[in-house]
């Protein structure tokens, strides 16, 4: 019991250590289920953050409704179902969270067999969990500016798209394009060179092929929610017609 107590604190220590001293972080072995810790406690923090935000959401969603003419019978029904879908979205962050972790992880993972890097999934699974506290920062922040805008705001259609990258710059940007230069923000970067710093280290790599192959899997990912994006947008458009 000693045992595993030292190891959850250790992990725990190193899932810290990552935001103030990441070259402390990066000479951990990390050996077993390491990955288990920052899901458990980025998990919960991700869970908070989402029911934190769920208030807003629906208020958002009714004076949109509300704006557009709808009944007021049929906006109570869709708020019912809205509030329930996010109380249960808000309950599968988690999940959603580890299948992010666990597909990004096998995409670099594969990528880096082609370099004949001697590191396995699951060390490379805890890289990237090890390296996400920066994307938990990112959505506090995008929590805090919604809160912050005011109860005004949410009558804009796009309130709920606080702009913290380069969609700051490009404010005239709708979606799909919005979304893709949101995603170009400075705690995106930081996730990126955390990646690829850690697979440096652990993979015996130099740091430009590190950063070379985390960032074609990171715009890979990138690319493939735009598509899933503009797929939503492009269905929508055909039901309103």
């Amino acid at each position: 019991m000693v045992k595993r107590s030292n190891w959850l604190t250790a992990r725990a220590s190193t899932l810290f250590e990552v935001m103030h001293a990441p070259e402390a972080a990066f000479a951990r072995t990390l050996e077993g289920p390491s990955y288990l810790v920052p899901f458990g406690l980025l998990g919960a923090c991700f869970v908070i953050l989402a029911f934190l935000q769920a208030p807003l959401t629906v208020q958002w969603a009714q004076r949109q409704m509300q704006a557009s003419g709808a009944h007021p019978d049929q906006v109570a029904a869709a708020l019912a179902v809205m509030s329930k879908s996010l109380r249960w979205g808000a309950a599968a962050v988690p999940l959603v969270l580890f299948l992010k972790w666990f597909l990004f992880a096998g995409t670099i993972w594969l990528t880096s067999q082609l370099f004949l890097a001697d590191i396995g999934y699951s060390r490379v699974l805890s890289i990237v969990a090890y390296s996400y506290p920066p994307i938990l920062l990112r959505d506090a922040v995008i929590l805090l500016i919604l809160r912050m805008q005011g109860d005004a705001a949410l009558n804009q259609p796009d309130a709920m798209n606080a702009a913290i990258g380069l969609n700051l710059l490009l404010p005239h940007l709708r979606l799909p394009w919005s979304m893709l230069a949101g995603n170009i923000n400075l705690f995106e970067c930081w996730y990126v060179i955390l990646l690829a710093s850690w697979l440096s280290r652990s993979a015996n790599f130099r740091w430009r092929k590190a950063l070379t192959l985390v960032l074609a899997n990171w715009l890979f990912a990138l690319l493939l929610q735009f598509g899933l994006v503009s797929l939503s947008l492009s269905v929508r458009a055909s039901l309103t017609r």
